[in-house]
């Protein structure tokens, strides 16, 4: 067993997961620390994911690294007890037929000894401390486990459930819909939403007043539209609740949007990128000028992708400012700027500010108008890095939409690096996913155009008590466009229309057709995810 930081750190060093520089600055914020492992504050920083760290340390120790599910042995539950477990963030999985109990902490020699005499353990591995704790967590409380609502009286706990539920579910959204009789609870899983319960509507009235009062809303104005946000503990850390509120006819109607503010922990590899197309994007980053510009609809993970390529970029000799509506995650080493229209900071004033700080790169959360258009293209030409977001469907409807804005076509030209589109496909389910025949399939004409041609078995959803409908978890699909020399001659000239012929049948260039036919191939999602999410 390993039994102090400086060893730790020694070995991250020596193996390169973490650079010298990484190290020392990382042994400086220890000594300031004293309530964190020396791994914990090299994920906090963002120098290595949790699983790299995890690999790493365990090579180093002789233990094998949890690949498997995570599947309790609910006897050594019993017997180790769960207090226990999650004090020390151990889980026992049932794995291959033997109890392994899974390590986030490598040098806890106490517990390691408790569980030899208690449970007679000897099998160990090392494992991801948040899916551990998440793990555990689904122990304490099954989602599998009915819903029981408090009384009637108490809208505080009810909104505690639904927003612990929720957030154990990996939901995005909470849907709170009266009717005429019931109050109807959807979340928002993958991308679609499920049901989840339905309560008397009784318990509308004062589960809105609950959230009117976390969000410092008026709660005698029931009948008007509001916007608010507060915030939710959960496991030790804070989650950002934003509230939407729609007086109805039956009475308000509200959407709570849950955002994790923990740290970042996904590479731009991490999202599953066609291998052409993420070879594109990390030639654009290498540039050290140009903007980048991310581009789809609400909800197709353009704010992940960003946080991504953050993740990718940020280092201790760079200085990153970002101006966000809101600040989805914190991430170290980067200063984060929160709109606030209120004290007159808004994406354009903030923009043209921030280059007074001399930083090398600078994300814009969203161009929403000229200002911000052309302040962002203009920071790209005077030497910044820019990343972006705007609200188009494809990356040269994009070129169209900041014409409009009034960017000028030799702005456009000199500045802009690379566009990305992205949509979220939902995956299969492994567990319930199987083969069939193509020749099998009943299927209309438009979803045979998402079948490839090459291949005689595909996989299909089923669906199971461990999934939605037979998907879990959701990926990308994108288009890349890299604008080199010759299409910023077309853009210079203003001829999208030609920029949009030269890149059609064009192999090297990856449609959003391509990329999902290409998992549909690998068997990770099916075509009739495909149909809904491209038609």
């Amino acid at each position: 067993m390993i039994n102090t930081k400086a060893r730790i750190g020694e070995i991250l060093k020596n193996s390169g997961v973490i650079t010298a520089e990484e190290h020392s600055f990382c042994v400086d914020l220890s000594r300031q620390i004293k309530n964190k492992r020396f791994g914990e504050i090299v994920s906090a920083q963002g120098f290595a994911t949790e699983r790299d760290i995890a690999r790493e340390l365990a090579q180093q120790v002789g233990f094998p690294f949890f690949t498997g599910e995570y599947i309790p042995d609910l006897a050594a539950v019993e017997t180790a007890g769960l207090d226990f477990l999650k004090r020390k963030k151990i889980f026992p999985a049932r794995h291959q037929g033997r109890t392994r109990f899974v390590l986030a902490f490598i040098d806890d020699v106490e517990a390691t000894d408790v569980l030899k005499v208690k449970c007679r353990a000897a099998d160990f591995c090392v494992g991801e401390g948040q899916k551990i704790i998440a793990a555990l967590e689904r122990l304490e409380s099954p989602l599998t486990a009915p819903f029981t609502a408090p009384e009637r009286d108490d809208g505080a706990e009810l909104l505690r459930k639904l927003l612990n539920r929720a957030i154990q579910k990996k939901a995005s959204d909470i849907h709170i819909e009266p009717t005429e009789e019931v109050i109807q609870f959807r979340f928002r899983l993958d991308g679609v939403l499920v049901f989840e319960l339905s309560l008397d509507k009784a318990y509308g009235p004062r589960i809105a007043n609950i959230i009117f009062s976390k969000a410092e809303i008026d709660t005698s104005a029931f009948n008007k539209f509001h916007d608010g946000r507060f915030s939710h503990a959960y496991l030790g850390r804070d989650i950002d609740v934003r509230v939407s509120h729609i007086p109805t006819i039956y009475g308000s109607s509200i959407v709570l949007r849950l955002l994790d503010k923990a740290k970042f922990d996904f590479t731009l590899a991490d999202l599953g990128w066609h291998p052409e197309q993420l070879k594109k994007i990390q030639q654009s980053l290498r540039r050290p000028d140009g903007i980048i510009l991310l581009t789809g609809p609400t909800g197709c993970g353009k704010t992940t992708t960003l946080y991504a390529i953050l993740h990718d970029t940020k280092s201790l000799a760079k200085k990153i400012i970002t101006v966000e509506d809101p600040v989805e995650y914190v991430m170290p080493l980067v200063t984060q700027v929160q709109i606030n229209k209120k004290q007159g900071v808004d994406y354009h004033n903030a923009a043209r500010s921030i280059l007074r700080s001399n930083p090398e790169i600078i994300l814009i959360g969203e161009i929403r108008d000229p200002e911000t258009a052309n302040q962002a293209m203009k920071a790209a030409i005077t030497g910044h890095k820019v990343y972006s977001t705007l609200h188009t469907i494809t990356p040269f409807d994009a070129l169209i939409r900041l014409q409009d804005l009034g960017v000028a076509t030799s702005y456009l030209a000199n500045s802009l690096e690379c566009v990305i589109a992205q949509r979220l496909v939902r995956t299969l389910c492994p567990r319930c996913a199987e083969d069939v025949r193509v020749s099998q399939l009943d299927c209309e004409d438009f979803a045979r155009a998402y079948i490839p041609s090459d291949v005689e078995r595909i996989r299909v959803s089923r669906g199971c008590g461990n999934c939605v409908s037979g998907y879990q978890g959701r990926r990308l699909i994108a288009e890349v466009l890299v604008l080199d020399e010759r299409l910023k001659m077309l853009l210079n000239r203003g001829d999208i229309a030609a920029i949009f012929e030269s890149l059609r049948g064009n192999s090297r260039y990856v449609t959003f057709k391509d990329d999902i036919l290409r998992l549909i191939r690998e068997g990770q999602t099916d075509y009739q995810e495909a149909v809904r999410v491209l038609g």
